[in-house]
């Protein structure tokens, strides 16, 4: 295990002694805790920096299916939860040069309620990205390497109905690659959420 990923377990044990401490506090019921699966489309931006003034940068898709949960505090506008899932970035090309990654996301998030039915909502998000790299590169020939890197983003929801909700989302994610500098995505998206 890594030093990120042993990091990250830490994180979760952390969070998951912070949501059970209060619910010894509150009387947890059906509103209060509320797993969900969701579906995100993005509009992802690649740039990595190899130095002396090269840069590949190249705009694609991507799209992340999860499974989580969402914990409402009583008496209060706060409300955290964790979250799980796949995380795939479409094909980069540029100079004959090409990358996809994908892979598994595991992570936390803590969102303020605007508005007292609840139903607009800011929400923080990070975790840990499980990735693998594949490339192609002309004259050299195709390779992959995986890794496990932060990310980190901010969303806005709207609640359409009771159970469903869409919104806006923004997610920054990194990539630390052996032997070269660290490239990057920036994304934004649409994202809907089943509550059950």
């Amino acid at each position: 295990m890594t030093k990120l990923t042993s990091t990250l377990a830490l994180a979760c044990a952390t969070f998951g002694i912070a949501v059970a401490g209060s619910m010894t506090t509150t009387t947890a019921t059906a509103d209060n805790l509320r797993p969900y699966v969701s579906f995100a489309a993005t509009h992802d931006m690649f740039e990595w920096n190899l130095g002396g003034g090269a840069v590949f940068d190249d705009e694609s898709f991507g799209y992340k299916p999860a499974i989580g949960f969402d914990y409402k505090i009583d008496g209060s506008f706060v409300e955290a939860g964790l979250e799980a899932g796949y995380r795939f970035y479409s094909e980069y090309e540029e100079a004959g040069v090409s990358i996809e990654a994908d892979g598994f996301t595991l992570g936390g998030h803590a969102g303020i309620r605007l508005t007292d039915s609840g139903n607009i909502r800011v929400k923080l998000h990070g975790g840990v990205f499980f990735w693998e790299v594949d490339a192609t590169i002309p004259g050299v020939g195709s390779g992959s390497e995986d890794g496990d890197d932060f990310f980190y983003g901010i969303g806005l929801d709207f609640a359409a109905t009771e159970q469903f909700t869409i919104g806006l989302l923004y997610e920054h994610q990194d990539f630390a690659v052996d032997g070269a500098p660290d490239p990057e995505i920036d994304s934004i998206g649409l994202r809907g959420a089943l509550y059950f």
